[in-house]
């Protein structure tokens, strides 16, 4: 079911490419497929038809989920975010449309960078728990926990991987704002780390980690600096392949710290940035965000050139790894725009944090605690600017406020001149 403008947009395109920007499921069942298409108001209904080259086998962006789907004995095939495919023709039905596509090469999808970057971290066999955690990679949070879930149906209760799929799911429900069922999750992986590890084994500090971002995330910040730390002196006392865990951990620090002791934060930020500067490429995702965190600090010690010159240069090495519609992406806009609110460019802020609230709308809920702050930064900048354009009226300005659709920009300058 698509709306009838997409429609026209497609009949425009035949012979181009375009990009699926979710998980794109399928069946290779027409009844199936036939079976889902019925009107709706305001909709039409569209049968897709896909193409696939038996030359593209070795980059095939898809995956065969049959055994995860949520119907049993349903076929689907799931396309990853980014898929590239050229629209070939559409025919027209009596109660549908028929829309041709074919499959491209996945060197041409926006994600290749950020599937590479994965599939070096699974071997070659991918098994189920891989293909969750390339999930969950995605921000496809609902397919991840639905796959790890049925992989607790199927795994002894005192099996090893108990601890990696209970720690995912509070990993999951974290990023989802249960904070709760977080914790719930993450003292469920401890209690079996209890069972199963010595006390210094370096799983452990995943789980204490994990909890201090929960904790930190409520505002307990006690506890999350007591876990933070507990993690921290694990991984000191490991070896080398854990570099990259105490940078993690370091900037976790940083990001508790930063208001109330900033420069204590910086410190944090300066020491893994370092750590990772030693292994990681020059444009790696660790290092954009921890750029970024760097600039924050700037912003909240006044230095806001510097802050707005560090998250710029975040945006643009995120842009350039990163799905578009990623929360990630969302954090470095709307990182860019505080910086521009605080050197008192509050056109420029609003720009940004409307980008930020196009991708958080998309991929959150609406009671999510990061949607409802983007669109408390929107309503606030929306009044600063008003109050500024309006030479200090407040009761206008809280009109122009109470009038907009803070959904969309708006341009005050024709109720600046009456």
């Amino acid at each position: 079911m698509i709306a009838k403008t997409e429609l026209d947009r497609f009949r425009a395109s035949v012979g181009e490419l375009m990009s699926v920007h979710s998980f794109f499921s399928t069946t290779p069942d027409y009844l199936m497929s036939y079976g889902f298409t019925h009107a709706r108001e305001g909709l039409v209904s569209v049968l897709f038809e896909i193409e696939m080259s038996t030359s593209l086998i070795d980059v095939k962006p898809f995956a065969d989920i049959s055994e995860l789907s949520y119907m049993p004995g349903e076929k689907e095939i799931l396309f990853v975010l980014g898929a590239i495919f050229r629209i070939v023709s559409i025919e027209d039905y009596p109660d549908m449309y028929w829309v041709k596509l074919q499959l491209c090469s996945d060197n041409e999808t926006e994600l290749k960078s950020v599937l590479d970057r994965l599939r070096s971290r699974i071997s070659e066999k991918t098994s189920v728990e891989d293909f969750a955690i390339v999930l969950y990679e995605m921000g496809l949070l609902d397919k991840a926990k639905e796959t790890f879930e049925q992989m607790l149906t199927k795994c002894p209760s005192n099996h090893p991987d108990m601890i990696r799929i209970y720690r995912f799911l509070g990993q999951i429900a974290d990023e989802q704002g249960h904070y709760d069922q977080a914790i719930d999750l993450y003292n469920q992986t401890m209690g079996l780390e209890d069972e199963l590890l010595s006390s210094e084994d370096p799983e452990r500090a995943k789980t204490f980690n994990n909890l201090a971002l929960v904790y930190k995330a409520i505002g307990e910040h006690n506890k999350a600096s007591t876990y933070f730390e507990k993690a921290l002196a694990i991984w000191k006392n490991a070896d080398d392949e854990h570099r990259e865990n105490i940078a993690r951990c370091l900037n976790n620090l940083g990001s508790l710290f930063g208001r109330e002791q900033p420069r204590r934060a910086l410190d944090y930020f300066e020491q893994a940035l370092a750590i990772r500067r030693q292994f990681l490429p020059a444009n790696d995702v660790d290092i954009a965000e921890n750029l970024g965190n760097i600039g924050g600090i700037h912003g909240i010690l006044g230095n806001y050139e510097q802050a707005l010159t560090y998250a710029e240069q975040t945006l643009t090495m995120l842009a350039n790894t990163l799905p578009s519609m990623s929360a990630k992406m969302a954090d470095a806009y709307r990182n860019v725009g505080v910086a521009h609110a605080n050197l008192g460019d509050y056109q420029q802020a609003l720009q940004f944090y409307h980008k930020a609230a196009v991708i958080i709308r998309q991929i959150m809920e609406s009671d999510h605690p990061r949607r409802l702050q983007i669109e408390q930064d929107i309503r606030r900048m929306t009044l600063k600017r008003a109050y500024a354009s309006f030479n200090g009226r407040f009761d206008r300005a809280l009109a122009h406020l109470l009038s907009a659709d803070i959904t969309k920009q708006t341009d005050i300058s024709k109720d600046n001149n009456k």
